[in-house]
Order: structure tokens, then sequence, then C-alpha cells
């Protein structure tokens, strides 16, 4: 579990290197689709065509996104689908052990042992690819108070959501979350045209 979270998060930096937020998250509204055949793949887990049906909107949304896209870079694209993958994966093995009789855990344990294990493999990957990081400026600048108080935010924001994730995924199923994290999409796709000003084709602006 901590390594395919830990890969996840590794190949979604690399994938916004290349690529602008709003694309990568409409590559991963994607993610129940994937979800939904990883859990053929790993757990034996059937569904129906209507259920399959159900999903072709918003994967048929994302095919329009990316085709055409302005801002398209092959190794970026790679990442952020390898990265989306990978959060399936996640999400089924949290189910599992969040709900199967003989592993299942509560929703704060399951955090601090995943943090707990992936406290290393993210600080060898920092350590190796962001080491550059380390020597900027502003972490010791005029605007090191502000700069050091958004990152506290930022893991208290991943504290939260992570936990958010294990209720909801223990409660409803792995693909569920999936779904429902593609409202966090569509939101995550308008603050990035807000911040940054990127442009989308029209067929990705129909897609979303």
């Amino acid at each position: 579990l901590a390594l395919a979270f830990c890969a996840s998060v590794a190949l979604g930096n690399i994938a916004l290197r290349y690529i602008y937020v709003s694309f990568a998250q409409m590559v991963s509204a994607a993610s129940p689709f994937f979800t939904m055949l990883l859990m053929g793949a790993m757990v034996g887990k059937r569904y129906s065509l209507a259920q399959y049906s159900a999903i072709v909107p918003m994967c048929g949304g994302v095919m329009m996104c990316t085709v055409g896209e302005i801002n398209f870079h092959m190794l970026g694209f790679t990442a952020v689908v390898a990265s989306t993958l990978l959060r399936g994966v996640k999400s089924i093995l949290q189910g599992r052990l969040l709900t199967a009789p003989e592993e299942r855990l509560d929703a704060m344990l399951l955090l601090y042992h995943m943090s707990r294990e992936s406290l290393l493999p993210l600080g060898l990957y920092s350590s190796l690819v962001e080491y550059q990081a380390y020597y900027d400026p502003q972490l010791s600048g005029p605007g090191a108070p502000r700069l050091w108080g958004l990152v506290l935010l930022s893991g208290l924001v991943s504290f939260f959501l992570n936990l958010a994730n294990f209720l909801v995924t223990k409660h409803t199923s792995a693909v569920m979350l999936q779904v429902l994290g593609n409202v966090k999409v569509v939101l995550s796709i308008l603050v990035s045209l807000l911040i940054f000003g990127n442009r989308v084709s029209a067929s990705s602006a129909v897609g979303c």
C-alpha cells in the first residue's frame, strides 16, 4: 500500500514537470474505469454491462480532453496514466485492509501505518530528484514563514484527505472513491485555469 502510494506521488510530480495541472486532472478522471479493470484483475470482481456503461460518459469526456491537448507531452502523459493506475491499486488494497475480516483495520490506524512506511521511500525520492529545492533561497528569505506555513497547511490537508479516502473506501468501495474523486478533478481543473491561465482546446472544455 505504501509503495503504491509513494510511486503514485512520485509519478504525479514527474508528470507536472511536463504538463499542466488541468491536463493531469483530466487524465486522472479515467481512474474509475481503471479501478474497475484492476478490481477484475486483482480480486476477481465482475461488473455488469450497465455499470460499465455508466462509466462511459466520464471516460469519454477524458478522451475528448486529451485529443488535441495544447499542452500535451508524451512523458508527462505516460507518467500521469501510471500514477492514475497506481492510485487504483492503492484504493483496492486499502479497501481490503479496511473491510476484510481477517485483516480489518480502522481508518486512523491504517493511515498511521501507511504514513510510517512511506516516509523512507518519499524521503529518498525527494533527496535524489528534488534535492535542488533544499537550497532554494525562498526557504530562508523574507517570505520563508509564509512558505513554511503553506507547506504545513498542505500536509494537514493531505492528512485529512487520506483519512477521508479511507473512510469512503471502508463504507462504499474503491470504485466509488474514484467516482467521487472526479468532483475534485473538475474543481482542480477550474482552479488551475484560474491560477496558471493555461489554455485548453475546445474538445477539452467540452469533455470536462
